[in-house]
């Protein structure tokens, strides 16, 4: 009979000081969902577009292991990380190149983070039919 008192006790004092600290967690965290990973991974390839990327670093600003990286992007975008950043350079490349205004498409590579201008072309002309330099000197005319 003691004994159960005393587990009473500690019960109720348990619960008191679970009650009366608020901000002692009793619940689990909401687990992050691969979507928030996966906005979180984007931002932060559009915010370093020009700079050296790994999927290690996307990884790590996403808060994700490598490989829910990599699945979430292949789940969700039917492609790699890495090669999401290549379509979202080549995109903001040609934006460029059709205002007119850069100076070379050498300048355009370089202000997207391409530093390949063989690759470059080939992907671009793969990608939009035509190369850098036509778009530049069309939007020119």
């Amino acid at each position: 009979m003691a004994e159960v008192r005393h587990r009473r006790r500690r019960r109720s004092a348990a619960a008191g000081l679970l009650t009366a600290i608020p901000h002692w967690p009793v619940e689990q965290p909401a687990e992050r969902t691969a979507h928030a990973g996966l906005a979180d991974a984007e931002t932060y390839l559009l915010e370093h577009v020009a700079e050296h990327v790994t999927v290690d670093d996307v990884a790590a600003a996403a808060r994700m292991s490598t490989r829910g990286l990599q699945s979430a992007f292949q789940r969700i975008h039917g492609t790699t990380p890495m090669s999401y950043l290549r379509n979202v350079r080549l995109l903001m490349a040609r934006q460029q190149l059709e205002t007119g205004e850069p100076r070379s498409v050498a300048d355009v590579a370089r202000s997207v983070g391409i530093t390949h201008m063989g690759r470059f072309s080939g992907a671009y002309r793969e990608e939009f039919g035509e190369l850098p330099a036509e778009t530049l000197r069309a939007a020119r005319r």
